[in-house]
């Protein structure tokens, strides 16, 4: 009896082991599968995130002609405060042609972006202003994207322009581009300055244009639509671009 007992142990024990080892396996090759199917989920994720900011850019291209259709000119970079100072953003003036009607009644312009009445809309950020893959852009109400602000491009400062003012090819003139990871409210009426910014895209340090994707950035054009710079672009050839008059070659 005890030999039987003892053979029946032997037997559960090897039962046991066998089952403990053929679920060891299967969590194996479970994880390798993960590993294997990793880079390419990952891959679908950039993509999709990609696309959503191309997107997000054609929309703030289509508000910024139809606020042209509006008012006969593009919105200015930013308004002036009654001490002289920038006071409030082209992303405000054009919350109606976005479709936030709500936000821009919400928004006081006797007082500047940063009053303590309108630094309440700042968690209200609407998701255009955010790209997907800048971390924490749309959770700070930090926008993703920039005008090129200076003396001959489509954003003079607090002056406006009219499209029909840009005498270069509208498909070869930047109007807006990503500049990920600034920190900049996107109430804020700051953007790319050119007179002080490295035109490299995605440079070492803040501001100017930069990408959240691997390979570069998105801008979008005078005629609306979305091109791609890589990390490779020259900065003569991105200057070339912000110029509505310059009549350089782009290509």
């Amino acid at each position: 009896m005890r030999l039987i007992a003892a053979a029946k142990l032997r037997s559960a024990g090897i039962l046991i082991l066998l089952v403990l080892l053929g679920t060891l396996c299967t969590a194996i090759a479970f994880l390798v599968l993960l590993y294997l199917a990793f880079p390419a989920w990952h891959a679908i994720r950039l993509r999709q995130a990609s696309a959503l900011c191309e997107d997000r850019l054609l929309r703030i291209g289509q508000a910024l002609r139809t606020y042209e259709q509006t008012y006969h000119s593009l919105p200015p970079a930013f308004v002036l405060g009654k001490d002289g100072k920038p006071a409030h953003s082209w992303r405000v003036l054009i919350l109606p042609q976005l479709g936030r009607e709500d936000l821009y009644r919400l928004y006081d312009f006797e007082q500047p972006w940063d009053s303590s009445r309108n630094s309440e809309l700042n968690a209200r950020m609407p998701e255009v202003f955010a790209c997907p893959s800048d971390a924490d852009a749309a959770s700070n109400g930090e926008t993703s994207y920039a005008v090129l602000v200076g003396p001959r491009t489509a954003f003079p400062g607090n002056s406006a322009r009219r499209l029909s003012d840009i005498s270069d090819p509208l498909s070869d003139t930047l109007l807006v581009a990503e500049s990920a990871a600034t920190g900049r409210s996107w109430l804020e009426p700051s953007d790319i300055d050119l007179r002080v910014t490295n035109l490299s895209v995605n440079a070492r340090g803040k501001g100017g244009i930069r990408g959240a994707h691997p390979e570069g950035a998105r801008i979008l054009m005078a005629d609306g639509q979305v091109r791609r710079l890589d990390k490779s672009t020259p900065p003569e050839l991105v200057n070339a671009m912000t110029t509505i008059d310059g009549d350089e070659p782009v290509r």
